[in-house]
């Protein structure tokens, strides 16, 4: 197909580097590429990098220079922010390849577990079709810093994915959020640029990965809004 030949195009136009840090975006790829032994598989790479590209070619609808601004950036964006190493957080600390990775995954940890003691995000089920849902709880504390509240974030996200791409076996990306309104109370939130901030990183960095966001028990006003 014309998109096919076009992300082939794409991913002609990454370094050997590039491409591994988009392929790392599917977590099959990931712990293939990272768990001992260690498997060096160049169509493997190029098949999960050309996911993103197509994800980021449906975003700028087809647009391929744009798609391919965008995945570079997303790229960048994944290498700077240590994704890799966010969604390792919680991993058994033998396992880690070194100190200096081992220390990194620790101050993550940390991290997440202080931001998801204020507010509880579980990963849990899936939908019919087999895309993970996350299910956001009520915020008991509104206290909170930048990277904490970004990298929570990303960190459940990573994990829905990975949910998402092991149930189907690779053949859906999606994933579902859940909010929970229950206790609701605009005090316990955190600032409104802080939410627009991580909104942003998630449209422009996670492109086609949401299928659905439902509301349970919202308050009347963002009733109205979401109509």
């Amino acid at each position: 197909s014309i998109r096919l030949l076009t992300d082939q195009t794409m991913i002609e136009n990454l370094t050997n580097e590039e491409k591994e840090e988009a392929a790392h975006s599917s977590y099959a790829y990931y712990t293939l590429s990272t768990t001992p032994p260690a498997t060096n598989c160049p169509q493997a790479r190029d098949e999960a990098a050309m996911k993103m590209a197509r994800r980021h070619l449906v975003a700028e609808k087809d647009n391929m220079d744009k798609a391919l601004e965008a995945m570079k950036e997303t790229i960048t964006f994944r290498k700077e922010r240590q994704i890799n190493d966010i969604r390792s957080a919680f991993q058994d600390i033998s396992d880690t390849p070194n100190d200096r990775t081992s220390k990194i995954r620790s101050h993550y940890r940390a991290e997440i577990e202080s931001e998801l003691s204020k507010q509880a995000q579980v990963v849990y089920g899936y939908d019919k079709q087999g895309s993970a849902i996350i299910i956001k709880f009520p915020r008991y504390d509104s206290n909170t810093d930048i990277d904490s509240f970004i990298d929570t974030h990303i960190y459940i996200a990573e994990r829905a994915i990975a949910c998402t791409e092991s149930k189907t076996n690779g053949g859906l990306e999606t994933i579902c959020v859940v909010l929970d309104y229950a206790d609701y109370s605009r005090g316990n939130l955190p600032p409104v640029k802080m939410v627009i901030h991580l909104v942003g990183v998630l449209q422009k960095h996670y492109p086609e990965r949401l299928a659905y966001c439902a509301l349970v028990g919202a308050p009347v006003m963002l009733r109205g809004l979401w109509r």
